[in-house]
């Protein structure tokens, strides 16, 4: 019941985002992986130069 009150308080593109976020796990994986190594990568280009 919870859950059914959220969604209807939320906008249709919320529920969207939400329903593709669920559906797509492995490409949410790739983003976090490709942000953690952009991090890394620039922290240790500031660090050497």
């Amino acid at each position: 019941m919870i859950n059914q009150t959220n969604y209807l308080n939320k906008s249709e593109t919320e529920v969207e985002l939400e329903i593709r976020l669920i559906a797509s796990p492995i490409k949410l994986d790739i983003v976090k992986t490709s942000i953690l190594e952009a991090f890394f990568i620039l922290s240790w280009l500031s660090i050497v130069s």
